[in-house]
C-alpha cells in the first residue's frame, strides 16, 4: 500500500508541528525547574542566614557532665563525646543520627563563615557603597550577637526601608553565588 504524496506531505508537516510543540514543552519545563532551583537556593541561603546564630550555638554550646561527674572542663568535651558514650550503650541508630546532624551543622557553619569572610572582603574592596551597606545589613541582621530589624538598619544607614531591603536582597544573591558556586549561575 502506497501513501499518496499529498497525504505524505500532510503527515510530515503534522509530525514537524508535533515535534516543535514537544520541544517547546520540554524547554518550558526545564525553565520552570531552573527557576525552582533558583528560588530554592535563595530560600536556602536566607534560611541558613536566619538560623546562623542557632547553628553557632549548636556547634559551640553542647557541653555535658557525664553520670560519674567526670568532666575536666575543657571545651573539647562536647556533645560528640557524650554521643560516643551513648554509642557504648547500644543506642547506635539514634545517636548516629544526632552525631551526623552535629557534624553536618559544623561543616555548614564553617562554610558559611568562609563565604561570609569572602563576601566581606569583596565588599570592602568594592567602591560601590550599596555593596558595603548590604554587607553591614546582613551582618547586623544575622551574624552579630544582637539582631537588628531592617527598619533599625535603614535608620542607621540613612536610607529608606525599601532601599535597605534592596541592599539585603542583593547581598543575599551574592552570598548565594558564593555558597553554591557555579550552580548559582542558573539564578541569573
Amino acid at each position: 500500500m502506497t501513501i499518496p504524496e499529498e497525504m505524505m506531505a500532510v503527515i510530515q508537516e503534522t509530525a514537524k508541528k508535533a515535534a516543535r510543540e514537544g520541544a517547546k514543552e520540554v524547554i518550558a519545563e526545564q525553565t520552570r525547574k531552573a527557576a525552582g532551583r533558583c528560588d530554592r537556593r535563595l530560600r536556602n541561603t536566607k534560611l541558613l542566614l536566619k538560623n546562623y546564630r542557632m547553628f553557632k550555638k549548636h556547634c559551640t554550646g553542647a557541653v555535658y557532665t557525664d553520670e560519674t561527674g567526670d568532666h575536666d572542663g575543657k571545651e573539647e568535651e562536647t556533645a560528640l563525646e557524650l554521643l560516643d558514650m551513648m554509642l557504648q550503650r547500644n543506642n547506635a541508630i539514634t545517636v548516629e543520627s544526632i552525631r551526623n546532624s552535629c557534624r553536618r551543622t559544623k561543616i555548614m557553619v564553617r562554610h558559611i563563615d568562609s563565604m561570609l569572610a569572602l563576601y566581606e572582603t569583596y565588599c570592602e574592596q568594592s567602591k560601590n557603597e550599596a555593596h558595603k551597606r548590604g554587607y553591614r545589613i546582613i551582618k547586623a541582621m544575622y551574624i552579630d550577637d544582637e539582631a537588628k530589624s531592617i527598619e533599625q538598619l535603614a535608620a542607621l544607614e540613612g536610607v529608606s526601608t525599601r532601599q535597605a531591603y534592596r541592599d539585603h536582597d542583593a547581598a543575599v544573591e551574592k552570598i548565594s553565588a558564593l555558597m553554591f558556586g557555579i550552580d548559582a549561575l542558573d539564578m541569573e
